[in-house]
């Protein structure tokens, strides 16, 4: 299991939904990069800068093997393919892509996902 980290203005009730993808500044630049829904989560409680005004911080323990490693790719479903086309295949055999920026570690999940725990930090 991996710990995921969601910050969000939305008070969601249960789960977190992909339903907002691409409504909200967050995920603009990957909505103009692809259609493929997904929910935004870190691996550390440590958001980028963007996300410190978030009102809302949801837990939730994720199985890692049902996760693809983009960065490493070792299966090719980067290769040669628009990122929509990945995704699409990938979505077939996992419920989400984990890769790196920077420093920080990023999982996108495909599905609405229950959350074990919520925090109000405002």
């Amino acid at each position: 299991m991996i710990r995921l980290y969601h910050y969000s203005q939305a008070d969601f009730k249960d789960k977190i939904k992909v339903k907002f993808y691409g409504l909200n500044y967050y995920t603009t630049n990957d909505k103009n990069l692809t259609d493929i829904k997904r929910a935004f989560y870190y691996t550390k409680p440590e958001p980028e800068a963007l996300l410190l005004g978030s009102k809302y911080l949801y837990i939730t323990d994720y199985p890692k093997f049902r996760l693809y490693d983009i960065t490493k790719d070792l299966k090719g479903y980067l290769k040669d393919k628009t990122i929509s086309k990945a995704l699409s295949q990938i979505k077939q055999k996992y419920n989400g892509v984990i890769y790196r920026i920077g420093k920080n570690e990023i999982v996108n999940l495909f599905y609405d996902t229950r959350y074990t725990k919520r925090e109000i930090l405002k």
